[in-house]
């Protein structure tokens, strides 16, 4: 029901949605069990590219290029992998189920 409350306002916020978490504007994820998690700027960029690109998978360097770290590639190829890595161990916390997919050689996403 306080999720209910949560997406009658989402219109008046700009919120995005994915299935049952609610990613607001002030980096605040909420899930429809009444979890919340505070984002870093990075988790939240990547998770808003996510949700607005559902259904594809990104590779690392197109990854990196959202996260404005494209220069820097080359020298951490590891760095986009780390940032995915903990954003799903927070969406992990908040008991929501997977969300981000990982396919072995092609990238990440939500599906």
């Amino acid at each position: 029901e306080v999720f209910q409350r949560i997406l009658k306002s989402a219109s008046e916020t700009l919120r995005l949605s994915s299935e049952d978490l609610l990613l607001s504007r002030d980096r605040l994820l909420r899930s429809s069990n009444g979890r919340t998690a505070k984002l870093s700027s990075s988790d939240y960029i990547l998770l808003s590219f996510f949700m607005r690109n559902r259904g594809r998978l990104f590779s690392r360097e197109e990854l990196s290029a959202v996260l404005g770290r494209a220069g820097s590639f080359g020298a951490d190829s590891r760095r986009v992998d780390m940032q995915v890595s903990r954003l799903k161990s927070k969406i992990s916390k908040l008991d929501t189920g997977e969300c981000i997919s990982c396919q072995k050689g092609r990238g990440w996403g939500i599906m």
